[in-house]
């Protein structure tokens, strides 16, 4: 899952009781938004994402420019911005760019990638919120470096991915062989950074619920590995039945931090 609820760039994965595989829907969409609306009404995770996020801003010795990589609609970013001087908000969809413009009026918004982004100034938080899952894992590193670039003396830059441990990331490893991990991004960075995990779950009343939210997690898997109604229905139910009834299942984040160093530290070097 997403603590902004973004998904693949122009279409996106969702549950239709009615088809075979899981579909590809549009993200602004009636049936992408009813998705999206049932996971915030049954999870904890995107008031926990805030509560983390806040307390990482809260920590930072200065808060003049934030940069949002791959905003989307802006949930994060509006969380965050009126903690700084200054907002930039990065974000290459098209369709997502009016609803991002709404609920962050005062962000100053590019419509551009990671890699294609030019920015000028230096920032004192880069904040990257589920949106490794669309690149390529060969380019991690890379893009990594560049939004590490952007940080001024004592910035930080957050990246934020499901934990691969989390029951969502379990079943799409078994369900598609798609794992994303970024204890292994870590180890390939030559920089010093610290790995956090903050616990999520979900609880729905109902079977269909469960369903709808379990296949919201598939919209990155490549479409070749989508699967089944039936599959992901007798999954959900044999996996996350809850004894005391109900449906429960994790959704637990990871966030990576990396710190650059301030002027006094890089002169030391």
């Amino acid at each position: 899952m997403a603590c902004t609820g973004r998904r693949r760039s122009s279409v996106v994965s969702t549950f239709d009781v009615t088809a075979r595989r899981v579909q590809i829907l549009d993200p602004l969409g009636r049936a992408y938004r009813q998705a999206f609306e049932t996971f915030v009404a049954s999870t904890d995770q995107v008031r926990l994402a805030k509560q983390y996020l806040t307390a990482v801003v809260d920590q930072l010795p200065h808060r003049r420019i934030m940069i949002d990589a791959g905003a989307g609609e802006g949930g994060p970013t509006r969380w965050l911005a009126p903690s700084f001087l200054r907002t930039i908000a990065l974000e290459p969809d098209p369709l997502r760019l009016p609803g991002l413009r709404t609920n962050c009026p005062t962000a100053e918004v590019l419509p551009a990638t990671i890699d294609q982004a030019y920015i000028d100034v230096r920032a004192d938080l880069v904040l990257c919120c589920h949106v490794l899952y669309h690149l390529p894992r060969s380019r991690w590193a890379a893009n990594v470096c560049r939004m590490l670039g952007w940080l001024a003396p004592e910035g930080e830059l957050v990246i934020v991915l499901e934990n691969p441990a989390s029951d969502n990331m379990r079943m799409v490893a078994e369900l598609s062989g798609v794992t994303l991990d970024l204890a292994e991004l870590a180890a390939q960075l030559d920089v010093p950074c610290t790995l956090e995990t903050v616990p999520s779950t979900v609880h729905t009343e109902t079977l269909e619920d469960a369903v709808t939210i379990a296949q919201f997690v598939f919209g990155f898997a490549p479409l070749n590995a989508l699967p089944d109604r039936e599959t992901l229905t007798d999954y959900v139910r044999r996996r996350f039945a809850d004894p005391a009834g109900g449906y429960t299942f994790t959704c637990t984040q990871d966030f990576l931090r990396l710190r650059r160093p301030g002027f006094h530290q890089m002169d030391a070097r």
